[in-house]
């Protein structure tokens, strides 16, 4: 690998990153990423008192939507690891 390969590839990284600090993630994106059902999410893994607090945005209906921060429920994974 070249010097100029090796900065493109970390600079990538960097910048991954970053977006996923600010990504939002809806029911069905957890799901996908913990290879389970939405519904598995929604009943079980949210109630779970160390799961990360959700966003609820509002809606002009006056319903919330509530998201999760993409970085968040990737670290809350990482610690439940054995």
């Amino acid at each position: 690998m070249t010097e100029k390969q090796i900065l493109s590839e970390i600079l990538s990284t960097i910048k991954q990153n970053q977006s996923l600090s600010s990504e939002l993630w809806a029911i069905e994106d957890i799901a996908l990423f913990l290879k389970i059902s939405p519904d598995s999410v929604s009943k079980r893994i949210t109630k779970v008192k160390t799961f990360p607090k959700p966003i609820k945005v509002p809606t002009t209906e006056g319903t919330m939507n509530p998201r999760w921060y993409a970085q968040e429920v990737r670290e809350w994974v990482k610690r439940h690891k054995s």
